[in-house]
C-alpha cells in the first residue's frame, strides 16, 4: 500500500439493512423481546448493541422497540382473557421490572435525610 494510501475498513460486514429500525419496532408491537426481535432479523443480540453505537437510528428504535412491547404485553394482560396472566405479568416484571415488582423498598429518614432523631422525656405519673 503507498504510504498515502488511508487503510481500508477490515473486518466482515455486519449485515446491517435501512429498513431493521423499522422492523425491530414491528417485532416491539408483537410483544417479542430484544433477542427475539434480533433473531427475526437473523442475527444476535449483541450485533444489536454495535448497531445501537453505528446506527443512531437503529438506537432510536431500540427504544421504541422497548415502549411498544410493553404497550402489546399490558395490552394483552389487559384485553385478552384467554391469555396465561401469569407469563404476562413474568415478562412486563422482567422487561419493565422498575414499573412491574412485587417488592418496593422504601427509606425512613429523618428531615432532610438525616437520620430520625428520637427524644425520650420522663413523665411524671400519680398512681
Amino acid at each position: 500500500m503507498p504510504y498515502n494510501e488511508a487503510p481500508k475498513p477490515g473486518g466482515r460486514p455486519t449485515g446491517y439493512q435501512p429498513d431493521f429500525p423499522e422492523r425491530l419496532i414491528e417485532s416491539g408491537k408483537k410483544g417479542l423481546s430484544f433477542t427475539a426481535a434480533m433473531a427475526e432479523l437473523g442475527f444476535d443480540r449483541d450485533i444489536g448493541y454495535i448497531w445501537k453505537e453505528k446506527y443512531p437510528e437503529f438506537g432510536e428504535a431500540m427504544k421504541l422497540h422497548k415502549g411498544y412491547r410493553i404497550l402489546a404485553l399490558e395490552n394483552r394482560l389487559l384485553t385478552d382473557y384467554e391469555a396465561a396472566p401469569a407469563t404476562t405479568i413474568f415478562a412486563l416484571k422482567n422487561c419493565q421490572s422498575d414499573e412491574w415488582k412485587d417488592r418496593h423498598e422504601f427509606e425512613h429518614g429523618g428531615k432532610d435525610g438525616k437520620p430520625i432523631s428520637i427524644t425520650i422525656t420522663e413523665t411524671e405519673t400519680n398512681f
